[in-house]
């Protein structure tokens, strides 16, 4: 495991290749971030604070192993290209954090086949896509704590294999009767701390 420190060069380390965790604070440049994929080319969980303010796939060249990215606190960070995930095709864990970001591009998950647990919070994301979750096979836990609104333009969402869905604390007014029609395989679901009043006789149907 290694926490970088501003003053740090990818050239001090004898063996980056051999560094599987890494974390990126908040003084450190993003200009001084590209690169780094190269030298750590072994990583496999990578978490970056406050950095950026936008997201390309650049970013993430070289790091084909990783298998959990945690974007915290980039307050700053407010879009992200929509193949910035292409090459990440082992992670399992993806966390997006308190950033400025307003919308997900619909494809932006598209090539995590391997993703398992999703985590949204505190950003200021307002709704999210009909087809955002449709080529995430795998995904089995998603949390979500955003102000979204839900309506037919943007469920049901295709969640197949999800056993967890956490949409605590979204500030939820409503969740329409077809929510949950494509989430056979749910389990848990918790709908604390939100501003419903009512549930529909038909949102838990299937």
């Amino acid at each position: 495991s290694l926490r970088v420190h501003p003053s740090f060069s990818k050239h001090v380390l004898k063996s980056p290749r051999e560094v599987k965790n890494l974390q990126l604070d908040l003084v450190f440049s993003p200009h001084m971030y590209l690169g780094l994929g190269e030298a750590f080319s072994s990583l496999e969980s990578l978490r970056l604070l406050g950095i950026f303010t936008t997201l390309e796939r650049r970013h993430f060249d070289f790091l084909g192993k990783l298998k959990q990215l945690f974007l915290l606190n980039n307050s700053r960070l407010k879009t992200v290209a929509d193949d910035v995930f292409w090459d990440l095709w082992k992670l399992e864990e993806l966390e997006i954090k308190r950033s400025s970001l307003a919308n997900l591009p619909n494809n932006i998950f598209e090539t995590l086949k391997s993703m398992r647990k999703l985590t949204l919070i505190d950003n200021k994301l307002r709704k999210l896509g009909k087809e955002i979750f449709s080529r995430v096979p795998k995904l089995k836990i998603l949390k979500i704590r955003e102000k979204l609104s839900f309506d037919d333009q943007t469920v049901p969402y295709e969640l197949q294999n999800l056993n967890i869905f956490d949409l605590s604390g979204s500030g939820v007014e409503q969740i329409p009767e077809n929510f949950f029609t494509r989430m056979e395989n749910l389990e848990i679901v918790d709908l604390s701390f939100n501003m419903l009043s009512a549930l529909g006789q038909k949102l838990f149907e299937n």
